[in-house]
């Protein structure tokens, strides 16, 4: 079996966390007792080590500095006794509320990476993204960034597009610019909790956020943040490939996430859930593991077999969307994402206000 020279492996640390945020996909698995144990975390290096040339670890969770500092001394010096066997590198995706001087000063001494959530201004992150027992996170999210801006480490954010969002659009994203962080703009996903809560969103209401997005951050004659987001689909008008991993059909090949206890699912959106276990790391092979069932059907997945996506204009840019989201929704993962139709609407959308754009240009009334 051929392997990739890259790969990026989600480590789930720990299942436990300490927000409780209204749409958070991973709720029904939350377990506060369950933690990484040495022998997955060696596992896990020692078994990508020989594989591949470099190996990304994302740690993720649940919340990742629960772990504490010595859990990640351990994990850079196994990464450290296979350097002659692949380089590694690190990021860790926490909602930066437990940050202190100790692990961020280590963290950014081993050159991680670093990502966090965060919903925009603080009423309305305070309002989907609460502590447990009902506290606001919003400034101990902003100090935990602060730690960071302190010695010269920036990060990026995710916010999530969930109801409270939709007449917001314009403050979520003056909030970035202001506060200067980079941001992804992602759909709350469809999936148990999410879907008992009044936080979803519609396809139509997705479509309209996004465009009302695009429209603030495209025409912006002073961009001085990005939004990953935007600039994804619009790399995807201009080259004609998808961007994103919820574009590419199936992420099959792309990631495996590991849970605490060795689990190994195809993304962290699919850990705990049974039917998509590719095997254990601490007892599987990575070959066993990319030839289980699970794995090979969700690897079949693109827009030639799902239903509805063989006449669509867009079918090359979307692939269906995400299996998760589809899944999610209706059970199948061979079903398009939620969704497909907003994604086909923003890059038509997107498509007619680039093309405006260049005929303005070559007339030289571009008004950007």
């Amino acid at each position: 079996m051929a392997y990739p020279r890259r790969t990026d492996l989600i480590m789930r640390v720990t299942d436990s966390c300490n927000q409780d945020c209204s749409y958070c996909y991973a709720q029904p698995h939350r377990n506060e007792l369950a933690m990484m144990d040495s022998q997955t975390l060696v596992s896990s290096v020692e078994k990508f080590a020989g594989l591949h040339d470099r190996v990304n670890f994302i740690w993720h969770g649940g919340e990742p500095l629960i772990a504490g500092k010595a859990f990640y001394e351990k994990a850079v010096a196994l990464q450290n006794g296979y350097a002659s066997h692949c380089s590694f590198t690190n990021s860790i995706q926490t909602n930066m509320t437990l940050a202190d001087d100790e692990i961020i000063e280590f963290l950014i001494g081993r050159d991680f990476n670093f990502g966090t959530s965060l919903d925009g201004p603080e009423d309305l992150h305070n309002l989907t993204r609460p502590l447990i027992g009902g506290g606001d996170s919003f400034r101990q999210v902003m100090r935990g960034i602060g730690l960071l801006r302190d010695r010269g480490k920036d990060l990026g954010a995710i916010a999530v597009l969930s109801r409270p969002s939709l007449t917001r659009i314009r403050d979520i994203y003056d909030f970035f610019k202001k506060e200067k962080i980079n941001f992804s703009l992602n759909p709350i996903m469809r999936h148990r909790r999410s879907l008992e809560t009044s936080f979803g969103i519609s396809p139509d209401e997705y479509t309209a956020a996004m465009i009302q997005m695009f429209d603030a951050y495209f025409y912006d004659m002073a961009p001085i943040v990005r939004c990953d987001t935007i600039d994804d689909f619009v790399r995807s008008v201009l080259t004609g490939k998808p961007r994103g991993c919820e574009k590419m059909g199936s992420c099959i090949g792309f990631y495996l996430a590991v849970n605490p206890n060795g689990d190994v699912y195809p993304c962290g959106r699919f850990s705990g859930e049974d039917e998509f276990k590719l095997g254990n790391i601490n007892r599987d092979s990575i070959k066993e593991i990319k030839n289980s069932l699970p794995y090979l059907r969700l690897q079949s997945r693109s827009h030639e077999n799902i239903s509805g996506c063989a006449d669509c204009e867009v079918r090359n840019l979307c692939n269906g969307g995400c299996a998760f989201s589809a899944w999610g929704q209706s059970g199948d993962y061979m079903d398009k994402d939620h969704f497909c139709e907003s994604y086909k609407q923003i890059y038509l959308y997107i498509a007619r206000a680039v093309r405006g754009e260049l005929e303005k240009a070559k007339d030289g009334k571009s008004t950007r």
